[in-house]
């Protein structure tokens, strides 16, 4: 009899002992799938909403940016009125275009306008809103072909596409890369532009494709 006892003991024993380990784990299965459920829940998304909004408002301002060009180096008028100078600015515009080979008429014009102050007597910058995006492909690499038999008058004027802030930041790193590299004693690179885009290359591109696909 007393071995019986002694031996139903020791079962209970082990079947304490079995189910406290089991306990154990329960305990720290649950905290697993605890942290693993927060783990989930807390995990930040790829693509917030305040940076969707960011994105759509730069693809807006870039659409409004493509019909635009900005021509530097035109003089002011010395009307003071408004409608004057205004109209000064469009016919030098109208005069620039029917320069460029092929020819624009001048209703592919839809706004003229100057932006920013006078500084110095600086002459201000000239924005163009033109009807496409098309003309302004146009516009800018034709003046970069009239450039090497500059007509009079021109010898100060620039003309560039219109660019958002971001724009211009990543042709700004662009740039910096280009003189980082140099520094770093790379001597056989140079800035191309690609539909508009700034891309380094060797500079002993074959010329003719530069002239053909460099835009600023």
């Amino acid at each position: 009899m007393n071995t019986l006892n002694g031996n139903l003991n020791t079962v209970t024993s082990d079947v304490k002992s079995q189910g406290a380990i089991i306990g154990g784990l329960n305990t720290r299965i649950a905290a697993v799938e605890k942290s693993l459920s927060e783990t989930v829940h807390c995990k930040p998304p790829t693509t917030t909403p305040l940076a969707l909004n960011d994105i759509t408002h730069e693809i807006q301002l870039r659409s409004r940016c493509a019909v635009h060009i900005i021509i530097r180096g035109v003089p002011e008028s010395s009307v003071n009125t408004s409608a004057s100078s205004s109209s000064a600015d469009k016919t030098f515009v109208k005069e620039m275009l029917d320069k460029l080979e092929p020819k624009l008429p001048e209703t592919v014009i839809r706004k003229v306008f100057r932006v920013g102050k006078i500084i110095n007597d600086k002459p201000r910058l000239l924005k163009v809103e033109l009807t496409s995006q098309e003309e302004v492909n146009h516009v800018v690499i034709s003046f970069l072909r009239l450039r090497s038999n500059i007509p009079d008058g021109y010898s100060q004027v620039s003309i560039t596409r219109d660019r958002t802030p971001s724009e211009r930041r990543s042709i700004y790193e662009v740039h910096q890369e280009l003189r980082d590299r140099q520094e770093k004693g790379e001597s056989n690179i140079s800035i191309r532009y690609f539909n508009g885009l700034p891309k380094i290359v060797p500079a002993r591109t074959n010329i003719s494709h530069q002239s053909k696909n460099s835009e600023k």
